[in-house]
């Protein structure tokens, strides 16, 4: 059994050794130098960052998706609404709000917006975490469930 085991987790390192270092983990789509992951179970803001820092690539952990281009946009867009599961509400996206200002989860600068009209609005003094709808953004209560996509860098 012991023999086995330093076996397989030799056989796993000279795997690992021989993929390209700029390769996706398995189930994840690449886009320019970011891996991508649609996760299609409905959980929290806080509970879908939570799962997403289960992932990780040795550049750097996995966080809710940040948007830095409407090219990076539309490209979530359409990974979302050809998922196995298509949009039917909303999608969580990586902000939140820190200091009544909006902030990556993975502290990248927040340079892109696509807010829809009139948002965001903070309804209710409450919306502090960031959905995207299809075509546009929404500020909402972080305790609502929804889908989420998950990014991690490869270069």
């Amino acid at each position: 059994m012991a023999l086995w085991l330093r076996l397989s987790f030799l056989s796993l390192v000279i795997i690992l050794g021989m993929t390209q270092a700029d390769e996706c983990p398995p189930f994840w789509t690449r886009f320019q130098n970011n891996c991508y992951r649609f996760m299609g179970h409905n959980t929290t803001w806080q509970a879908s960052e939570d799962h997403c820092q289960e992932f990780f690539t040795r550049y750097g952990q996995s966080h809710l998706a940040s948007v830095h281009s409407q090219a990076e946009y539309k490209f979530l867009m359409t990974m979302w609404k050809t998922s196995a599961r298509p949009p039917h509400s909303a999608l969580w996206l990586g902000a939140s709000k820190v200091h009544d200002d909006f902030v990556w989860a993975d502290g990248t600068q927040f340079d892109y917006t696509a807010w829809h009209t009139g948002e965001p609005n903070n309804a209710r003094g409450q919306e502090n975490c960031v959905v995207s709808w299809i075509d546009d953004w929404n500020d909402t209560i972080c305790s609502r469930s929804h889908p989420h996509i998950c990014k991690v860098a490869i270069a």
